[in-house]
């Protein structure tokens, strides 16, 4: 099959003059809708039968990925000292290390509905001595759904005491997450310029 050329996507209105250039022009409304059909069930073969065949190479790739990611994670756990400058090392491939996760709200209880919790915000008021300000969780309800406004919780999470999150029944968490980010440079390169950097 030949390549298909650039082709002028602006839209033409088809000129229906009569009843009978009607007719003919729904036939060919027909015509090119049943072709239609028949192009995009070829393309999913096509796809299906592509997939099929690079499926288990993927999937055999897959597996061996992991099992470095996890061996070098030990080698990572076992040795602290080496990310106590800085949380990552800088290889000729790749950058190996410790990142902190950007901050998200969990529930405490799993059983607990975002909606069940953001009716009981809606109504909580936390006050005591040692917080520095009120804490009104009205404040924290985007409506009229009624939803926790997360981001702002997120926002505000330096000065809202821990305690009234916990009676709410969530908590803000940040982990720390082992990565092994290969250099920009490296990326669509192929296999065969990795290894020789890591050779050299």
């Amino acid at each position: 099959m030949g390549k298909i050329g650039k082709r002028n996507t602006r839209l033409v209105a088809v000129e229906v003059a009569s009843k009978e250039a009607m007719i003919g022009v729904v036939a060919e409304i027909v015509r090119l809708r049943l072709r239609m059909a028949e192009v995009t069930a070829q393309m999913e073969q096509d796809v299906a039968e592509v997939q099929a065949r690079y499926a288990p190479e993927i999937e055999e790739l897959g597996r061996a990925v992991a099992a470095n990611e996890v061996g070098v994670h030990a080698w990572a756990l076992r040795n602290p000292k080496e990310f106590q400058v800085r949380r990552s090392i800088d290889l000729p491939s790749a950058e190996v290390g410790f990142r902190t996760s950007p901050p998200k709200v969990e529930k405490i209880r799993s059983k607990q509905t975002w909606e069940q919790i953001a009716l009981v915000m809606t109504e909580y008021e936390y006050e005591a001595d040692e917080a520095p300000e009120r804490f009104s969780g009205a404040d924290y309800i985007r409506q009229p759904a009624p939803e926790i406004d997360k981001e702002k919780l997120i926002a505000d999470r330096a000065k809202i005491p821990p305690q009234a999150l916990e009676q709410i029944g969530v908590r803000i968490v940040q982990e720390d997450v082992f990565s092994i980010r290969p250099k920009s440079d490296l990326i669509g390169a192929g296999p065969s310029v990795a290894a020789g950097r890591e050779a050299a």
